[in-house]
């Protein structure tokens, strides 16, 4: 069995320009882990650039943030240990088409703000935000993977780039790092912007066929409108999203709490109304006796907006409803006339509401 240090290697993820990521098992802690190598070939400054993410990402705690477990070199080459996630990037979830209402996509990229407002506050630039450093876990949090040309930005006048090699994925660079500035949050602010835009659309924003020309749009091009290609989009996220792309880094937003202070409104009013709506497909599931799916959805509108006092209401009738072992019923099953109010314990029960005809209805039953 192949070992990179004390890790036992199972199968390799993917390979990239700077070396390969491994499945492999930890035996002293127990647990599976993701492995990443670089293929150094000897080259020192590779080799300082390595040591650096593992460093800088090291420091890094935030649920947002893929965790650093170790680091070190094996055979001459470093390696760098880390959670292993179980879930889709970013970039491999918007080429699917797969259908994400726009409150889902805000709140994947609200996620991502977090954590890489954490990594700012703590003097670490990511320099490759992109959609494939973007992992979405099955429960829908979102982790920030390949803090992999990270540095520390209180050593940005130290450069660490080969001559003429960019730091990051060309696409997703703001203007200023093919000018060769030095890069800060307000890069990453650039390239979150690209990726929230192409979200959204499904369109890269300066898509082009040649890297040159890629290059020429993000320089000199400013993008289609977001709500021409994507009409659900407020007028108030296009204009920050306008705002965040700006040539110009210093009309962009200063930080990225800043761009979420004018978001966030925005999210609230969308997750209500989305809210309002899921309440509504679960009383209508509730109606036609299908308890379950309308606890779910009773819960996703919790979710969404947990000041909703309807739907935690209507989630305790049919918790309750569900806790009496008698087969559920549909309202044109209910019977005629259902047992007198002042039999029942719960005097606040509404008898001319479907739902709590229901309830009723299955008390009567289980008198019986």
């Amino acid at each position: 069995m192949q070992r990179i240090g004390r890790y036992e290697v199972q199968v390799e993820l993917g390979r990239g320009g700077f070396g390969r990521v491994y499945r492999a098992f930890d035996p002293t802690m127990g647990r599976m882990v993701a492995v990443k190598t670089l293929t150094a070939g000897g080259d020192p400054e590779l080799l300082l650039r390595f040591r650096n993410e593992a460093a800088s990402a090291g420091k890094l705690h935030h649920k947002n943030i893929v965790t650093i477990y170790d680091f070190g070199e094996h055979e001459g080459e470093p390696y760098i240990v880390m959670e292993l996630l179980e879930g889709e990037d970013l970039q491999r979830l918007i080429a699917s088409h797969r259908h994400l209402s726009l409150v889902q996509k805000m709140q994947i990229m609200a996620e991502v703000a977090q954590g890489l407002q954490h990594a700012h506050s703590h003097g670490v630039v990511h320099r490759d935000v992109k959609p494939a450093n973007i992992m979405v876990l099955p429960t829908g949090s979102v982790k920030i993977m390949d803090f992999g040309i990270a540095l520390v930005t209180h050593a940005a006048g130290t450069r660490l780039t080969r001559t003429g090699m960019l730091p990051g994925t060309l696409r997703y660079m703001a203007p200023e790092q093919f000018r060769g500035a030095t890069n800060d949050p307000l890069s990453d602010i650039f390239s979150y912007a690209i990726t929230y835009y192409e979200l959204l659309t499904g369109v890269h924003p300066f898509n082009a066929a040649t890297q040159p020309a890629v290059m020429y749009r993000i320089m000199s091009v400013d993008p289609e409108p977001v709500r021409a290609l994507c009409p659900e989009c407020p007028e108030t996220l296009e204009q920050v999203l306008v705002r965040a792309l700006q040539k110009e880094r210093e009309m962009r937003y200063p930080s990225l709490d800043d761009m979420q202070l004018d978001i966030r409104p925005l999210m609230l009013e969308l997750q209500q109304r989305e809210a309002r709506n899921l309440l509504a497909e679960a009383r209508k599931l509730a109606d036609t006796g299908q308890l379950e799916a309308a606890q779910s959805k009773a819960r996703e509108s919790l979710e969404l907006d947990p000041a909703n006092t309807e739907a935690r209401q209507l989630r305790r009738l049919l918790q309750r409803i569900q806790s009496w072992p008698v087969p559920p019923l549909i309202p044109h099953q209910m019977p005629l006339e259902s047992p007198p109010l002042q039999q029942l314990p719960q005097s606040s029960i509404d008898p001319y509401d479907p739902l709590e005809r229901l309830v009723i209805a299955r008390r009567a039953d289980r008198q019986r």
